[in-house]
């Protein structure tokens, strides 16, 4: 479902082709986004995230590709409580995540390859906290 958003989104800005498929961390990619997961299998919590190589920063895909997930998720009515975790420094996506009516729980520690992140953890129920398009 991420790719088919994320492509829509990405069509005016880079071939469909090129954007990659959500994967593990360590797969290779070769498109201007690519996602994949902070938690062990056994952690059964939706989960949000985004990265938009450097030519591609600054026009607004990460959150019109999270909009446009979520809005999906609501409209299917799917996954509940949606959360993300973006580094506490990452201001642009901290500020997605804000914008788009997530709640901010708190700082946490994650652990992906092999080092330590601090992330701000947020959360959202699209059904009832995505603001408006």
């Amino acid at each position: 479902m991420f790719n088919a958003c994320f492509s829509s989104v990405c069509s005016q800005e880079a071939e469909p082709e090129r954007v990659s498929r959500a994967g593990s961390a360590g797969q290779p990619h070769h498109g201007p986004a690519h996602t994949w997961h902070l938690h062990p299998p056994s952690v059964r919590r939706p989960e949000i995230g985004w990265m938009v190589l450097p030519r591609y920063q600054g026009r607004g895909l990460g959150g019109r590709a999270a909009r446009a997930l979520l809005e999906r998720a609501r409209d299917e009515d799917r996954w509940g409580e949606v959360h993300a975790f973006p580094a506490t420094t990452n201001a642009a996506s901290n500020g997605i995540c804000r914008s788009l009516g997530f709640r901010f729980v708190g700082e946490r520690e994650v652990e992906f390859a092999g080092r330590t992140l601090r992330t701000h953890h947020w959360a959202i129920t699209p059904r009832a906290d995505l603001t408006p398009g």
